[in-house]
């Protein structure tokens, strides 16, 4: 009779949180923080003026965010919910690792990634038809202009 007792005891007690536990807790975790779970490119890098995409999550619910890249702001919003998705283009840096940031401004903490800003362009060596030691005289025949003609 004890165990029925206990048994009955214990599914009443469970039925009752699940009914009477707070919505927000059945929807979504609250308890997220602030984290940057991914960036776009995978690499984190990029060049000046490449579009970045971060995906992370603030504490705040429906709360302000901002991205920083080193001290420059080059994102802000607000959070879907405690979820954030936001793009923005890499600003005029010289190249190297900057901090990448994400900051709840609601409580003032962030998350931070390392994001490294790379060359835009490539310099290739093109081989010249000048040779160490040859005049003036000789460059121009090699170019097919003859100083005499």
């Amino acid at each position: 009779m004890n165990k029925k007792i206990i048994a009955v005891s214990i599914l009443f007690l469970m039925a009752f949180a699940v009914v009477f536990a707070p919505l927000d807790v059945l929807a979504q975790n609250s308890n997220l923080g602030v984290s940057i779970l991914q960036i776009t490119p995978s690499s984190a890098t990029g060049p000046v003026g490449s579009s970045v995409n971060i995906i992370g999550t603030i504490y705040v619910s429906n709360g302000s965010y901002q991205i920083l890249m080193g001290k420059t702001v080059v994102g802000s919003g607000k959070a879907d919910g405690y979820y954030v998705d936001a793009n923005f283009t890499v600003p005029e840096l010289p190249v190297g690792p900057y901090a990448l940031t994400l900051i709840d401004l609601g409580i003032n903490v962030n998350s931070i990634k390392q994001f490294i800003v790379t060359t835009g362009y490539a310099i290739t060596a093109v081989p010249s038809s000048v040779q160490e030691g040859n005049s003036f005289r000789n460059k121009r025949r090699l170019l097919g202009n003859d100083i005499n003609n």
